[in-house]
């Protein structure tokens, strides 16, 4: 799972370089037509990927769990995007409860435009959900086989016969429950913000202790792109998730007076000094005729962590040897984000 949720978000960090240069092209001490070009770009890719994260996080989630047929399972996971939101949108309106936008628009009342369609909002939440659903379906029934007369119905088709069914009724149970789940996540976040450094510290502090497992993803994803991790008026235009809340301030810089306290779960110097640190302890510590070796081992994982950010390898040769230092480690990164 934690291999399957990671691998959209890889993708993430190309659209938000994309986002990054865009952004200071656009910036009003800029020629007139560099700003239109960064104006043009920010625009195409903050709306059609960022802001798209729900659906490629269903499609990606669907072909990733999916343990053969990942084409189908891609296909099945965007189909069933759709179903769930029409299906969602139309229970809603049975019932009655389809709320009625306000000065904010429908910010505040638990519901959203997804793809144009009023639905329960759930974010990247409903792209995971869908993805894990299919992905679940598939590799149940993937291989199931009919008599010969219905035999073009059988295998990844009686799972998409199987998914049709499923996410009408889980879009219709998400009307009575994710607005419950809605205030127990305001409510995570209220008590987080209350926490103030120390909040970053906790995060900074599970961030590493669930690196092993591989769910750390679970943590800080949400924090990026959900709510949980605050939400902000910018330019005019509410946006959640500290991730769309840097991206979204860096593209107004002349607008914003100070920046939001989301960007306390996103800048921290750990991921650059600690690689470094860690590094240099190694070869400090080796045996002079092994010095040369460990150089070999530790110096492309410390170039890693430098320019993708990705420090588990150079994390995992001391994670299963001395567990005591991954929990030292762990501490010292939770004050990383605390101090940063």
């Amino acid at each position: 799972f934690a291999r399957a949720i990671i691998q959209p978000v890889m993708f993430m960090a190309v659209s938000g370089l994309v986002i990054s240069i865009a952004a200071i092209m656009k910036m009003g001490f800029m020629p007139e037509f560099l700003q239109k070009i960064g104006n043009f770009f920010f625009g195409i890719i903050s709306s059609g990927a960022i802001g798209s994260l729900s659906i490629i996080f269903a499609v990606g989630i669907s072909a990733a769990l999916a343990k053969k047929k990942k084409t189908d399972a891609a296909i099945i996971g965007v189909t069933s995007f759709m179903i769930f939101l029409y299906a969602n949108n139309s229970w809603l309106t049975l019932t009655n409860r389809l709320a009625e936008p306000g000065s904010q628009g429908l910010y505040g009342t638990g519901q959203n435009m997804v793809m144009g369609v009023q639905v329960n909002d759930m974010g990247v939440f409903l792209g995971i959900i869908i993805g894990c659903l299919v992905g679940f379906i598939i590799n149940r029934t993937g291989n199931v086989k009919l008599h010969k007369y219905l035999s073009p119905y059988e295998g990844t088709k009686f799972s998409y016969a199987v998914t049709i069914f499923a996410t009408i009724i889980l879009a219709i149970i998400i009307t009575y429950v994710w607005p419950v789940i809605n205030s127990g996540i305001n409510f995570v976040v209220g008590g987080m913000t209350s926490m103030g450094s120390l909040g970053f510290f906790a995060y900074g502090f599970l961030n590493r202790m669930l690196l092993p497992l591989g769910m750390h993803h679970l943590l800080w994803m949400p924090l990026h792109f959900t709510p949980m991790g605050g939400t902000a008026t910018i330019a005019g235009e509410q946006v959640s998730g500290a991730y769309n809340i840097w991206l979204a301030s860096l593209g107004n810089l002349d607008s914003i007076t100070q920046l939001d306290s989301s960007i306390g779960f996103l800048v921290n110097f750990a991921p650059l000094a600690f690689p470094i640190a860690i590094a240099m302890a190694f070869i400090k510590t080796a045996k002079p005729e092994n010095k040369a070796k460990v150089k070999a081992i530790v110096i492309p994982t410390v170039i890693l962590a430098a320019a993708a950010g990705t420090t588990e390898p150079l994390e995992f040769l001391f994670l299963f040897t001395a567990p005591i230092l991954w929990l030292a480690h762990a501490i010292v990164f939770g004050l990383s984000f605390m101090i940063s």
